[in-house]
């Protein structure tokens, strides 16, 4: 029952929300962590008018970027998606800061930025940087 239910939570979120065909330009921001770590993020705020939610993504063991250094093209139709549904979008990335390829093949507690440590400290800086910077 969690898919059916991710699913409808997922739909509220994306149908419910004001709809808005445009964005401004990134914000590309670098924050670092409490141990050193940089972590980068592009910020990319909707031209709604009023206040909207902002959606982090965050990206895979792959990372965001492609080997020719654009964004994947998974990230970049939600980044669309959701921009054009008004929301701002945050995309996090983990990776290119840390000096981080990709960690598919890398056992979890041997990887640079761990899904249960790094992770959600990486949003909480991003959540950070939208308080104090927006």
């Amino acid at each position: 029952m969690r898919v059916p239910f991710f699913f409808s939570i997922f739909f509220l979120c994306v149908l419910g929300g004001p709809t808005n065909l445009a964005s401004a330009p990134p914000e590309y921001v670098q924050l670092r962590a409490q141990n050193g770590d940089l972590v980068l993020g592009e910020f990319y705020p909707t031209t709604s008018l009023g206040k909207a939610p902002t959606i982090f993504m965050l990206h895979g063991c792959g990372g965001l970027w492609r080997d020719d250094g654009t964004l994947c093209s998974r990230f970049k139709l939600w980044r669309d998606l959701f921009l054009e549904q008004g929301y701002h979008v945050f995309l996090l990335d983990s990776f290119t800061g840390r000096n981080a390829a990709s960690q598919c093949k890398v056992k979890n507690h041997e990887r640079v930025a761990r899904a249960n440590i790094e992770r959600p400290q990486d949003v909480l800086l991003g959540l950070g940087w939208l308080k104090n910077d927006q």
